[in-house]
């Protein structure tokens, strides 16, 4: 399976919040959404991209950059990668991890994280199986 990345755009609004909701499982404010999503692809610290399977459109993800003083570097972490259910277990999500990866070499970026809730045990295993280390605790709290 040949898996590229195409930068998404604003007329991809509705395939992106499609994916969004597939990973929340629940629907949330279109409105709002629009309007986030338009600010993101404004920003030249975050990263969208489609992911293609041969062509066809099979998932979504995003990169956030940002200076972290206690690295002393830009640092990247992901905050959604979403791979349609008939994609998965097929290596899609691993190729666009690496697919990923070149970008951000080619960006001098060194470091790149990813956080996940607990109880998506598929999500740990992928990450796990795709040589990313646990090496961090994160809390949350609601305000």
């Amino acid at each position: 399976m040949n898996i590229t990345l195409i930068p998404a755009e604003i007329c991809h609004l509705d395939l992106v919040y499609n994916f969004i909701r597939m990973l929340e499982s629940e629907e949330t404010d279109r409105e709002l959404f629009a309007a986030n999503y338009a600010a993101n692809l404004a920003d030249d610290n975050i990263i969208y991209r489609l992911i293609c399977a041969s062509g066809e459109i099979c998932g979504f993800v995003s990169v956030h950059l940002q200076i972290l003083l206690h690295h002393n570097a830009v640092v990247a972490e992901i905050q959604e990668l979403i791979i349609d259910e008939a994609y998965r277990s097929k290596g899609a999500g691993g190729k666009a991890l690496r697919q990923i990866e070149l970008l951000l070499n080619d960006r001098g970026i060194t470091q790149l994280e990813v956080c996940t809730n607990r109880k998506r045990d598929r999500t740990i295993k992928f990450y796990s199986g795709n040589d990313f280390s646990e090496t961090h605790c994160k809390f949350t709290k609601k305000l």
